[in-house]
Formats: C-alpha cells, sequence, structure tokens
C-alpha cells in the first residue's frame, strides 16, 4: 500500500512535465501531412517556412498594404494541392500579469490565430486583396491541419495547412 502514494507522485510528475520539444527553436513536423479527409501538403522545409513567416508578419506591419498581403498568398497558396500555409502566435506569458500561461491554452490560442490568418488568406484568394487585415472578426472553419510547431521569443507559433474550397 506505501507504493501506491509514490506512483500517484510519479505519474503528476510526468502528466505535468514540460513536453521538450516544444521549447525548441527549430520547425517541430508533426507525424503526418497526408490527410484523411482528400487533401495533401507537400513537405516544406523550414527556410521555406521562415521565409512565409516573415511574409505574413509583414502585413501586421502595415495591414493596408495590399501588395504584401498579395506577396503572402503567392507564397503561401499551394495552388496545385489546393491548400493555405498560415501561422498562429501565442504569447507564453500574459503581458498584463507577467504570469505564465497554461501551455494548453497558449496551444490553442496559436491555433485559433493561425485560423483568423487563414479566413483572411482564403477571402484574399477568392476576393483579391482589398480586405484591410483586422475587418474580419471570424476564424476559418473548414478542414486544416497543424504541420509545424516552433518557439520564437516568448511565443508558440502554430503552422496550419488550410484546405481552399
Amino acid at each position: 500500500m506505501k507504493r501506491f502514494p509514490v506512483f500517484i507522485a510519479i505519474f503528476l510528475l510526468i502528466m505535468f512535465c514540460e513536453d521538450t520539444e516544444q521549447h525548441s527553436q527549430n520547425f517541430t513536423n508533426k507525424d503526418s501531412v497526408s490527410f484523411e479527409t482528400g487533401f495533401t501538403v507537400p513537405s516544406l522545409d523550414s527556410k521555406f517556412l521562415e521565409e512565409l513567416y516573415a511574409y505574413q508578419m509583414k502585413i501586421l506591419l502595415n495591414p493596408d498594404d495590399n501588395s504584401s498581403k498579395a506577396e503572402f498568398i503567392s507564397k503561401a497558396y499551394i495552388k496545385e494541392k489546393n491548400v493555405l500555409i498560415t501561422f498562429g502566435n501565442a504569447k507564453k506569458i500574459n503581458p498584463k500579469t507577467g504570469e505564465q500561461i497554461s501551455p494548453a491554452l497558449i496551444k490553442r490560442a496559436a491555433i485559433l490565430d493561425a485560423k483568423r490568418w487563414a479566413a483572411y488568406g482564403i477571402n484574399w484568394i477568392k476576393n483579391g486583396t482589398e480586405i484591410q487585415f483586422g475587418k474580419i472578426n471570424e476564424i476559418y472553419q473548414g478542414l486544416n491541419k497543424e504541420i509545424y510547431t516552433f518557439q520564437k521569443g516568448d511565443s508558440l507559433i502554430v503552422t496550419l495547412a488550410s484546405k481552399v474550397q
């Protein structure tokens, strides 16, 4: 009977330890980029993803610049696969309180941000880049798959592939 509390302590320790892969500065490829739902994403190298992430961030610096949006779409939209690649950012520390945010909440926020970028990107693909970033208040509800995660500064970045329908 004395071993039971030790077992619980070890189990809880394992459950609450952080995944060291999540703190890597490198891209972490998800298990599969092939979708059961009928679409696939080609293998994407880290240099391409870093450049694509920079294009997406360029839109934040000047949301009114249609050329930045067009440039991002030209790189992020993989026409032959009908897939759009977007990134979602989530801070790991609450900027107001300075407290660490739960890893599950960080991941969820990053995925929702990537889905919001997907909503913009798909709208820009279909309707042109006239809609300014910051004017849509929705997330993409279609088929998507998380394909990479990485750390950048104090943020978790999730890379999402979304089927353009």
